[in-house]
């Protein structure tokens, strides 16, 4: 059992990340884009995977207003995948981009039929990042190679300066001219890229990625568990300051400090990652103490809603993560909605009262449940795959855009 000293501490850590909600919900500032508007709900959802139809949520609790589109089936984005595999190119530099954009009409015709859609659109995005120091090795050691074949006579240094301005100008232009033709094609829709901001992306060579997002959605899936009996990521540390300090306070309080009035929604995982020191925690569901913390510590920092996120391959993950929603998600979402005096139809009157942020009839359940057959999951098969949503790297082909894969 837990030590008084731990009860304490847990209901004072409970209590401060409650607390900051007021402050920093105060600071946002004008609005940066026209379409964009106070959140209608307060939680959303989004389930992928071949079995995600045999999920169901109260339909009272969540909106699914919220479209995820992957990498693999969204464009033709280029990326390398985790087993070296090249798709599309690799590296953004060697983007088709005529291709590409009009493979993004396609796909956002198929994925969102209706020109008048209003809810929220994340583009997953993930192979690279477009900032030279913080992508990964595989994706700078590509671009240096390209620029020695060009010119086998240059020195590393001079190399490695066009290798970079070459990788951040290519990668710019791929998603400046995405977000572009996302905008013009469903101008209602409220645009963002998964996983945006991060922490080490504070300088203003990034604003001109953040003004072109109507909503930000940071991934702040849980690592550690925070509960007594989880493994202290680091000696001297409690894994609640870590999460703290790496999630809450590092993503969702920097995107409050650049969305200024578009909306926060930041992404959790209701499963411990691989990354987990506890080998027993890694993929599992995570503790209803930590679920907690996930849900309303993002609240607290002021993010105007959560995403929850899951990916469910199989028909027995399906199983298992109904029984996750019935026992602990859905009883949890209904507590915070209901101690914040919300309704739990899944909808906000204040927010709501002009017209034009009105609620789309069509993507949305009219009671009941939602998540089963509610929302047309037209990803199926085509989402983050394999086991507990580890994302595999099994495609087709090198050659064929919408094989799976992961950078």
């Amino acid at each position: 059992m837990p030590s008084t000293r731990t009860s304490i501490a847990r209901t004072v850590l409970i209590a401060c990340l409650l607390s900051g909600s007021a402050a920093l919900g105060a600071t946002n500032g004008s609005r940066q884009q026209d379409n964009t508007s106070a959140p209608e709900a307060l939680f959303y959802y989004e389930f992928t995977g071949a079995n995600a139809d045999e999920v169901s949520i109260p339909a009272g609790l969540v909106s699914d207003k919220l479209i995820m589109v992957y990498q693999h089936k969204f464009g033709v984005y280029p990326f390398i995948g985790r087993d070296g595999a090249v798709f599309n190119g690799g590296v953004p530099q060697r983007t088709k981009m005529a291709e590409h954009l009009r493979e993004v009409a396609r796909d956002i015709n198929e994925e969102i039929p209706d020109p008048d859609f209003d809810g929220y659109v994340v583009i997953d995005y993930e192979g690279w990042r477009p900032f030279w120091d913080n992508t990964s090795d595989k994706y700078k050691n590509m671009s240096r190679e390209l620029v020695r074949q060009k010119h086998p006579d240059w020195d590393d240094a001079r190399i490695e300066r066009k290798a970079r301005t070459g990788y951040e100008a290519a990668a710019k232009k791929l998603l400046s001219r995405t977000l572009d033709k996302c905008h013009a094609m469903r101008p209602k829709a409220k645009w963002g890229i998964f996983g945006y901001p991060r922490a080490n992306m504070r300088d203003n060579s990034a604003r001109w990625l953040w003004n072109r997002q109507d909503a930000f959605f940071p991934e702040i899936y849980m690592q550690y568990s925070l509960a007594p009996d989880g493994v202290t990521p680091q000696l001297g540390e409690e894994p609640e300051a870590r999460y703290i300090r790496d999630r809450l306070v590092a993503r969702v309080g920097f995107a409050r400090e650049l969305a200024g009035d578009r909306p926060v929604l930041p992404v959790i995982w209701p499963r411990y990652q691989k990354s987990n020191p506890n080998p027993d925690l890694r993929y599992q569901p995570v503790k209803q103490s930590d679920l907690v913390v996930a849900l309303e510590g993002p609240l607290s920092r002021g993010a105007d809603g959560v995403v929850i996120w899951e990916n469910i391959p199989m028909p027995e993950l399906a199983t298992d993560f109904q029984a996750q929603i019935d026992d602990s998600i859905a009883p949890e979402l209904e507590r915070i909605l209901t101690d914040r005096g919300l309704p739990t139809d899944g909808t906000r009157e204040s927010a709501t009262s002009d017209p034009a942020a009105g609620g789309d009839a069509d993507r949305r359940s009219g009671g009941g449940k939602s998540g089963k057959n509610s929302k047309k999951n037209k990803k199926g098969k085509n989402g983050k795959n394999g086991k507990n949503g580890k994302k595999g790297n099994k495609g087709k082909s090198g050659n064929d855009r919408r094989s799976r894969g992961g950078g």
